[in-house]
């Protein structure tokens, strides 16, 4: 992971986000901070779901936000490479076509979240709890899903080539049309 360059507390990436700032790239936002109990949430939901995000999306590469916690965040297209997110509590968030290639998800909890089209390529989700969560045309390309749930999620499509679900629980997961060349199932739970 490239060198942190940025403690932040939560207010002040709250605050900087609300005017206007869009590059957190490299940032370490204080360990476990509740994004989603601070003050300020609806108003940072407000702005991000009027905001163009899809030209203008926030930018998170190299940073750690390790257990963070904002269930139901709203922030499509996030560029999040090599994001840390280790053990992050995002239950509902909406990170559509966010790219968070090569980001480390251990244990994270992003149970029913939209991923539809995100970009996971070579992603650490080992662990982590994907249980119900959309995932249509998500390139999961060398991701590492070694003991994830992903009972009942939603994987219509996703690219699946070289992922290693070892342990995994596929039980009820949509694997239609999804691409599994070269992927490792071994002791998953269909």
């Amino acid at each position: 992971m490239k060198d942190v360059v940025k403690y932040m507390k939560g207010k002040d990436f709250v605050k900087k986000i609300l005017e206007g700032e869009r590059d957190f790239s490299s940032i370490k936002l204080e360990d476990s901070f509740n994004l989603s109990g601070f003050k300020g949430f609806e108003d940072l939901q407000r702005y991000l779901k009027k905001a163009d995000l899809r030209h203008y999306p926030i930018i998170l590469n190299y940073a750690e936000l390790i257990y963070i916690k904002a269930s139901g965040l709203y922030l499509p297209y996030v560029n999040g490479r090599k994001i840390n997110l280790e053990r992050a509590n995002l239950p509902r968030a909406n990170l559509r076509e966010a790219n968070l290639e090569r980001a480390n998800l251990p244990r994270a909890n992003l149970r029913e979240a939209n991923f539809w089209g995100a970009n996971f390529l070579g992603a650490n989700l080992e662990k982590a709890n994907l249980e119900r969560a959309n995932l249509p045309r998500a390139n999961l390309r060398e991701a590492n899903l070694e003991r994830a749930n992903l009972y009942r999620a939603n994987l219509r499509g996703a690219d699946l080539q070289e992922a290693n679900l070892r342990e995994a629980n596929l039980r009820e997961a949509n694997l239609q049309e999804a691409i599994l060349r070269g992927a490792n199932f071994w002791g998953s739970k269909h």
